[in-house]
């Protein structure tokens, strides 16, 4: 599949972002709604939660994640 694989390619997080990003500090970049318990830089982009982020609904309508492995 084509695109990007991490959360932080998906929004070109910034490296200052990416230090501070436990998903990225855990390389759990694909599944980081699972890890990062709604904690992400980017939560002020719109949505407060997780599961209103464009790249967790893009793994989950897709099987993105399921596709990888």
């Amino acid at each position: 599949m084509k695109g990007k694989f991490n959360c932080w390619e998906f929004w070109n997080c910034s490296k200052e972002v990416r230090d501070d990003c436990p998903a990225f500090l855990t390389f759990h970049g694909m599944d980081c709604y699972d890890f990062a318990e709604d904690y992400c830089p980017k939560i002020d982009k719109g949505f407060q939660h997780c599961r209103e982020c464009p790249w967790y609904k893009k793994i989950k309508a897709t099987n993105y994640k399921k596709d990888m492995e």
